[in-house]
């Protein structure tokens, strides 16, 4: 207990009281503090209670009851934001551009107008960050499967680089780099990557196609001028394509096709049935049989690898292989050519099922493989290619890639037990149509449970 004159005493409460009492008693005793007062001063949370008792005399008595485990007050978590940083830079000097024309253009319109042409400048300019190999083939085989119902021709032409990944000239890299936005540390950075290599670095990706509807030899001409427009081009940026590697396809349903004998730097393509393209092969009626022929060689192929150099009992480390090396080939690109037929939709299955005997190590012809699958958790990939597709969707829907979504989709009135998100199923002709991304896709969310 501590003795305290009355004189000291004040309308406060214990704690309060306390705390000036012996902030007061430190102050009065500057060179030799009572070890009792500078114990509680420093620690006041050591302090459970505190009452005034009465005393003798003028004296009264404070009563304090402590603990040695101070009771501590649990601060809030700190809040850390992370903020995803823009080009402003790149997106300034293009809005600047823009200015003269807006300017002209919205000088006698509403604000709301006014806004609404700016706004829509503006998600052109961010939609250029949201490209990929997978929106651009969405893209082109959308247009292609459309060309294909109504009965018209397309004319493709596939060009390959000679020597790409050697020939890029590193200045002209960096300038284009420098007009698509990225600059400062960024460019430094790639340039001092470029710059005094003995070894070859890789880029970008070769594939190039040119296409058009044709619909006359003079849409043939058109075409050809800009395969001559694009051997002018190759020779300003030091490129060079090879005229043997490029081909023709034509995607059609004609009886009649229209054919023309394209041209590139004076040497004729060659006309084929198929070519692949940013990985993907394309026929000229764009049936998927070439193309999963293709894939599930590759994969049984990649799986006859791992049986044969990796031979060990750990199922973790096989499906670990498997879902690192196999899986990802099979499901490239899945939501441009998902397999509607049972034959395709079985051979893809077989390569997994494959797999699963390999992860689990049973051969034997009696054993289920249905368990095993079900035993390693594996969903199958038809199931994982119709959730890919309704991904792709929802990214198109909330304006997350660079495809538009009001050419493509239609807001259809809902039901009140369905979701408010219901689009118009487009009208089919041809199975190739029915069967192609947004109108199978549309079916599978429009039954989405709200």
């Amino acid at each position: 207990m501590l003795y305290v004159p009355q004189t000291m005493m004040a309308p406060l409460c214990p704690k309060e009281f306390l705390a000036g009492l012996l902030v007061l008693a430190l102050n009065s005793h500057p060179v030799e503090p009572h070890l009792i007062l500078s114990f509680f001063s420093n620690n006041q949370s050591l302090v459970n209670r505190c009452e005034v008792l009465p005393g003798l005399a003028d004296h009264d008595a404070i009563f304090v009851e402590s603990s040695l485990r101070p009771m501590r007050v649990r601060k809030p978590p700190r809040k850390v934001h992370l903020y995803k940083k823009a080009d402003f830079d790149s997106l300034r000097d293009e809005l600047s551009a823009y200015l003269p024309e807006f300017t002209e253009n919205t000088a006698n319109i509403s604000v709301d107008h006014t806004w609404k042409a700016f706004e829509n400048k503006l998600k052109s300019l961010i939609s250029k960050r949201r490209r990929g190999c997978e929106t651009q083939l969405l893209a082109l085989t959308n247009e292609l499967v459309h060309s294909m119902a109504r009965h018209k021709q397309h004319d493709l032409a596939v060009l390959d680089f000679s020597k790409a990944f050697d020939r890029v000239p590193h200045s002209h890299l960096l300038t284009k780099l420098n007009h698509y936005g990225i600059r400062g540390y960024t460019l430094k950075w790639i340039e001092a990557f470029l710059t005094d290599r003995t070894r070859r670095v890789r880029l970008f990706a070769d594939d190039c196609v040119v296409y058009r509807e044709i619909n006359s030899e003079e849409y043939c001409l058109i075409l050809q001028n800009d395969l001559i427009k694009l051997a002018e081009w190759e020779k300003q940026w030091g490129m060079d394509f090879h005229p043997e590697k490029c081909s023709i396809l034509r995607v059609h349903r004609k009886r009649n096709q229209i054919i023309f004998r394209y041209s590139l730097k004076d040497h004729i393509l060659e006309t084929d049935s198929t070519t692949k393209y940013l990985g993907v092969t394309l026929s000229q009626n764009l049936s998927r049989n070439h193309h999963m022929d293709i894939t599930a060689k590759k994969g049984n192929s990649t799986l006859g690898f791992l049986q044969r150099n990796l031979r060990v009992s750990n199922e973790k480390v096989k499906t670990t292989a498997y879902t690192s090396l196999v899986r990802p080939g099979l499901e490239y690109c899945s939501t441009v050519w998902n397999p509607f037929t049972k034959d395709l939709v079985y051979k893809l299955e077989m390569v997994q099922r494959r797999a699963a005997r390999y992860v689990t190590n049973r051969y034997h012809n009696t054993s289920s493989v249905s368990s095993m699958i079900e035993h390693l958790g594996w969903e199958t990939l038809e199931s994982r290619r119709t959730k890919a597709q309704l991904t792709m969707l929802y990214k198109i829907i909330n304006d997350l890639v660079d495809i538009p979504a009001n050419q493509y989709l239609v807001q259809a009135p809902s039901r009140p037990k369905d979701h408010n998100k219901k689009y118009h199923q487009p009208s089919t002709s041809t199975s190739c149509h029915k069967n192609s991304f947004f109108p199978r896709t549309i079916s599978v969310w429009n039954h989405l449970p709200a």
